[in-house]
């Protein structure tokens, strides 16, 4: 088994990876940093540049003619709400859509994409009309100008590139159907990763702790890294169009706290 992982520097990225190699598959990583000593092959790449994006999928490509296609993609690279609005939307929703359909000759029939969402997702105030007319805009610049008209904020953007992710699964579905490419999200709530004292700060550290207290911990790497793994495994093979939330029950309890 092949499959790609972005993100794979730290956090859930890095355990996805690890959880994929243990498991005997060859897994060519993504991302911004190096990882010197890694046994894993590893793409440098700035999700950040659409120039960038594209060079990495003509190089996947070039290793699937190669080496045969790739049984999915892991897409964990993500931005926090602390960084520049328009860095968040390029790395959480426009490089995601860019890989999937870039690469979707590479893949193989049958083959599992999964996408990292959030529980933040839920908070984002955008209609379907809005959200298709961005997700729909092929062009980076113009899809980036549109989202941020009326401007948005980091935090904000964070939850919009989530929920334009969500929003954009099942026309990703369409499109690859014809292949047999199944394509999920994985929408954890807090997660004790070097990027949660990112979260802390852009969403509120009270916030953040009151999620602590209502679940009971933080989820750690590699349990959300189980879930990404499980859905992009042939045991899985059915299961398609669906957001499993990763969150010890959070969403739930915060529901039950809201009737109360």
């Amino acid at each position: 088994m092949r499959y790609i992982v972005t993100g794979a520097a730290s956090g859930i990225g890095a355990a996805t990876a690890e959880q994929l190699r243990s498991g005997g598959a060859h897994v060519v990583t993504v991302d911004v940093a190096d990882l010197p000593g890694s046994k894993t092959q590893h793409l440098r790449c700035d999700l950040r540049s659409e120039q960038n994006v594209m060079q990495m999928i003509e190089t996947i490509e070039a290793m699937a003619r190669i080496d045969g296609p790739f049984d999915g993609i892991a897409h964990v690279a993500g931005l926090p709400g602390t960084r520049p609005p328009q860095e968040v939307l390029a790395v959480n929703f426009l490089a995601p859509r860019a890989l999937v359909l870039g690469l979707s000759k590479a893949l193989a029939r049958g083959a599992g994409v999964v996408l990292v969402s959030s529980l933040a997702a839920l908070r984002c105030t955008w209609d379907a009309k809005r959200l298709s007319d961005v997700g729909n805009q092929v062009e980076w610049i113009k899809a980036v100008e549109l989202a941020m008209d009326p401007p948005l904020d980091g935090p904000i953007a964070y939850e919009v590139s989530k929920r334009l992710l969500n929003h954009w699964v099942p026309q990703a579905i369409a499109s690859l159907a014809s292949l047999g490419i199944r394509v999920n999200t994985v929408s954890p709530g807090p997660v004790q990763t070097p990027m949660l004292r990112d979260f802390k700060i852009s969403m509120g550290e009270d916030r953040i702790d009151a999620a602590e207290r209502l679940s009971g911990r933080h989820a750690t790497p590699n349990e959300v890294a189980a879930a990404v793994v499980f859905l992009l495994s042939p045991a899985a093979g059915w299961i398609s169009g669906v957001d499993l939330r990763v969150d010890g029950g959070l969403n739930a309890l915060r529901e039950v706290r809201s009737r109360q």
